[in-house]
C-alpha cells in the first residue's frame, strides 16, 4: 500500500517533525510506501528518506537515492556546486535551485542524464530512427506521474521517498 502525505512536518517543532518521520520510517520498514511533500527538511530528516524527488519549477532536478544526490549536484559543474562542511544538504540544494540560471543547468544536467541511461537500454533506436521527445511528444504530467507511482509501487516497496521543490 502507498500512503500519501502533504507537508506532514509543516508547523511541527524540529523534535516533533522528526519524531514523525521516524514514525513514516517505520511504516515503511513493514512494507509500505511513503510518498510525501517535505519543504526545507533540517538534515537528520533529509538523511532519513530512502529516495528523492527534486523539483524545479516544475521540472525533475533529481530523482534517485538520498546519498546518491550531492554527487551528482556536485557534478553538474556550477561555480561554487561543492557542498561545505557541515552543511544541511537540503538547504545548500534548495539554495542552488534558487538561482534561475544554475536550476536550468541542473535540470538539464538530470535531463541529459536520463537521455544518456535512455540510450544505455535502447533509447538509441528511437533517436537514429529520428523520434526526438518534443513538448507535444511527452505524455502530459498526470500521467508522467502515475507512470512514476506505479514503478514506485512495483520497485520500491517499503521505501520512503520525499518530494522536495525548489
Amino acid at each position: 500500500s502507498i500512503l500519501f502525505l502533504d507537508e506532514p512536518t509543516t508547523g511541527l517543532d524540529s523534535h516533533t517533525a522528526l519524531e514523525v518521520v521516524h514514525i513514516l520510517k517505520d511504516l515503511c520498514l513493514s512494507g509500505m510506501t511513503v510518498i510525501c511533500s517535505i519543504h526545507q527538511p533540517r538534515s537528520s530528516i533529509f538523511q532519513t528518506f530512502d529516495t528523492i524527488f527534486l523539483l524545479s519549477q516544475g521540472e525533475t532536478a533529481y530523482f534517485g537515492p538520498v546519498d546518491g544526490i550531492v554527487k551528482h549536484m556536485e557534478e553538474v559543474g556550477l561555480p561554487g556546486c561543492k557542498l561545505p562542511a557541515k552543511t544541511n544538504v537540503a538547504d545548500w540544494i534548495l539554495d542552488l535551485l534558487e538561482n534561475d540560471d544554475s536550476s536550468e543547468q541542473i535540470v538539464r544536467a538530470w535531463n541529459d542524464q536520463i537521455k544518456l541511461e535512455d540510450a544505455d537500454r535502447g533509447g538509441e533506436q528511437l533517436a537514429a530512427a529520428g523520434a526526438p521527445l518534443t513538448a507535444k511528444s511527452r505524455p502530459n504530467c498526470c500521467h508522467q506521474f502515475a507512470v512514476l507511482i506505479e514503478r514506485i509501487h512495483k520497485q520500491e516497496a517499503g521505501q520512503l521517498f520525499a518530494f522536495v521543490g525548489g
